[in-house]
């Protein structure tokens, strides 16, 4: 059985906040805000170029006829 009295830290190595004893997450607010915000970037930066090589291609293919 776990210890429910042991004090948990945030899992950010660099942030190591402690951590209410009901508190769910794993990570404190500030670093799942980071992170989630860091996951929108890459999902931004992928449909960036994922719409610029779909145009490119469309272009390509429209311009041989």
């Amino acid at each position: 059985m776990k210890n429910k009295n042991k004090s948990r830290l945030c899992k950010n190595k660099q942030c190591l906040k402690t951590l209410p004893e009901i508190y769910k997450y794993r990570y404190c607010e500030s670093c799942r805000n980071k992170r989630s915000d860091k996951l929108k970037n890459v999902g931004k930066g992928a449909l960036t170029v994922s719409a610029t090589i779909l145009g490119l291609v469309l272009v390509k293919n429209t311009s041989k006829d």
